[in-house]
């Protein structure tokens, strides 16, 4: 009897879970918007398709989830637009201080990257590190207030975060020495 119990109590948790999870049926692959995009639409026509041939619950649950993936994935869509506008500012501005395609592709994107490694949103001029530190931007100036002779707009605006940045850099002998510092030590 103590078995059947057990067994009828599983079933129940199992065929309760089930429904609500029908719709996530891929998770994301690494931490970047990218990856999280790419489960979401993922997840989203699957849901589409159990809503239209699902039966029950299924049906039901996949309907639910198809009005938020929807939501998510537009503001997934809208975030990553807003990174790639970001990436596209800070690398005119680059080329416009001189630094080389080798030295952006190569030594900046990297070094820039790694300096929000830990967060989903990689390049976000208005990141701060959030791991006990008040290092803030695509640089994680510490203090913030280091970028200020670039420009008044330094917390929001990542042409003005670059050029401090490149003025940074100097004194590692560039975006790829301070690149090769930052691979060695962990810091720059």
């Amino acid at each position: 009897m103590k078995k059947l119990v057990l067994i009828v109590v599983v079933m129940a948790a199992l065929l309760g879970a089930a429904p609500a999870q029908a719709h996530l049926a891929y998770k994301p692959k690494g931490p970047s918007l990218q990856h999280r995009l790419v489960s979401q639409t993922l997840n989203l026509r699957h849901a589409r398709y159990v809503a239209r041939h699902g039966k029950g619950e299924h049906r039901r649950w996949a309907s639910k989830a198809v009005v938020w993936l929807t939501r998510e994935q537009n503001e997934t869509r809208a975030m990553l637009q807003f990174y790639r506008s970001v990436y596209a500012i800070a690398r005119r501005q680059a080329f416009a201080l001189g630094v080389t395609s080798y030295e952006w592709y190569s030594c900046a994107v990297p070094l820039i990257s790694r300096e929000n490694a830990n967060r989903p949103s990689n390049w976000s001029p208005t990141r701060w590190n959030g791991q006990g530190s008040d290092a803030y931007g695509l640089g994680q100036a510490l203090p913030p207030s280091k970028m200020r002779p670039h420009g008044r707009d330094y917390m929001t605006n990542p042409a003005t975060q670059i050029r401090w940045m490149d003025d940074y850099v100097n004194r590692w002998g560039g975006w790829c020495g301070a690149n090769q510092v930052q691979l060695n030590q962990g810091w720059y």
